[in-house]
This record gives structure tokens, sequence and C-alpha cells, in this order.
């Protein structure tokens, strides 16, 4: 909670869903990520006129290199990795004097690796042959399978904002004698008055959601009955929204005990 304007005659109360923010962000940019980086190509280029060998990987937005000596090259064997679900995936690694290389990438496929191994060796074996090059391109089908997983993360992100993600004030004018909330949205945009003289009191509602945790909002409980929620969407904040209706019922005079009232939601068992 913000308090943009406090005098004994006005009070501008705002709330900025900053978690909601943030979480919309987080979504947003994994899925342009999976788009972007999805698609990668990996290769090995051995070139015996110029005595050494490349392993590179690159993406839409990056790359890396790491040049060999051919001469420091003593053979090539396959590593074999295991996830946590102990399924095996095998890399091709060059054995230098000094360390392990692994080069290319891990694949699931062992012929291939194998393939690439017995190739590496005969080059290696064979000064006549004057390059070798390996090539594992993973772009066409990354950028499909990064495009459509990407897509779901920007709209999961966009839909998270355009819901949850309103900007709520509460302006209060004692002159006047209204209240007025102004909602703002990604996709929304709304605002009403209220006369000060019809607000009974303002409490906290609680909801409680599908994963049974519980939810809170500011609302309204006018004189007719009807209540109006301070936001558009339900807060795991209670300390926040506890703050905001103890605010609003101290500058409108209303009793506090009342205001602390815990009230549930229909739908909350």
């Amino acid at each position: 909670m913000k308090i943009l304007q406090e005098n004994p005659n006005n009070l501008t109360l705002q709330l900025r869903p900053w978690f909601t923010w943030i979480f919309s962000a987080t979504f947003f940019l994994a899925g342009l990520s999976l788009a972007v980086f999805g698609g990668q190509v990996h290769t090995l280029k051995c070139r015996r006129d110029r005595s050494v060998c490349e392993a590179s990987s690159a993406s839409l937005l990056w790359s890396t290199q790491q040049t060999i000596p051919i001469a420091n090259i003593q053979s090539a064997e396959i590593d074999i990795l295991k996830d946590k679900k102990q399924n095996s995936y095998y890399q091709v690694l060059l054995l230098t004097d000094r360390k392990k290389i692994p080069v290319i990438v891990s694949t699931s496929d062992y012929e291939t690796v194998e393939m690439w191994a017995k190739q590496i060796e005969v080059f290696l074996q064979k000064p006549h042959i004057k390059e070798l090059v390996i090539q594992e391109d993973y772009r066409l089908e990354g950028y499909i399978v990064g495009g459509i997983f990407g897509s779901i993360f920007v709209l999961a992100g966009v839909m998270t904002l355009a819901i949850f993600g309103t900007v709520s004030t509460c302006t209060i004018n004692k002159n006047l004698g209204k209240l007025t909330l102004h909602n703002r949205g990604l996709l929304n945009h709304s605002q009403t008055e209220y006369a000060t003289q019809d607000i009974l009191r303002v409490v906290v509602e609680k909801y409680r959601n599908n994963t049974k945790r519980f939810t809170y909002r500011v609302v309204l409980v006018m004189e007719c009955g009807e209540r109006v929620p301070f936001t558009l969407y339900f807060s795991s904040q209670l300390k926040e929204q506890q703050q905001i209706a103890e605010h609003i019922s101290f500058f409108l005079g209303l009793k506090p005990a009342e205001n602390l009232e815990i009230f549930h939601h229909p739908n909350t068992k």
C-alpha cells in the first residue's frame, strides 16, 4: 500500500501488485528465452592446414568456441551420462595430454555418438584426410518446440498481468463526501464513486481458493447491504489488506473493532 496523499480532508491510497508484475515478467521472459534459445547448432571442425580442431555451439543470440591443437588430441571416447531418472545419454570426449574435452552435444542416440567417435579416430589416424566436420543442428526443431512452449509461457504471463495486474487507487474527499475507486489494468479500466455517508464499515473478506489456501481483499460494506471490493482480485497478503481497511476506517471515523473482523466470502467454508 502506498499513501499518495493524506491531509484532514483528502486521502489517496494506491495498491500496486508488485508480486504479480514480477511473476508475469518471469513467465514472459521465460517464454521469450525458450523461443530464442531453443534452437542450437553444435559443430566440431578439424583442419589439417591449420592444425586445430574447433568445437563450437551457437544459438540465435550467443555462441561459444573452443580451439584444440590436433597434435594434442590422443583419441576419442564415449562418455555415458545419467539423468535423475537414470536415463542414459552419450557424449564424445576428446582425450588430450592434459584433460578430456566434451564436444558436440549429449544425446540418447548411442549409434550416432559411436559414429562420431569413429570419424574422429579415422581423422586422427589418417593424415591424408584434410578436414573433418561433424555437425548436429537442432535449430529447426528447437525453434518449433521453443516457439510453442515459449508462446504458452508468454501467454500465461500476459494473462496473469491482464487479470491480476490491476493498479487500484482509493481517493476520499471529505469536502465532497465521496469515495472514488479507480482500477486500471492491461485490459480493464473502471472508476466508481460512492457517498462516504453510505459506507457502513470497511472489512477484509476471506476466500479459500482451489488449493485450499486463503486469500483476502478489502470490501466496503454499504448501508444498503451491497459489498464493494477495493480490488478486482484477492491477495495472499492479509496484513496489507488489514492495513488498508484500517486506514480507510480511521480516516472515515468508522469503528476499528468492526474493521478488524474478517468476513467470509460466500464460497468459503
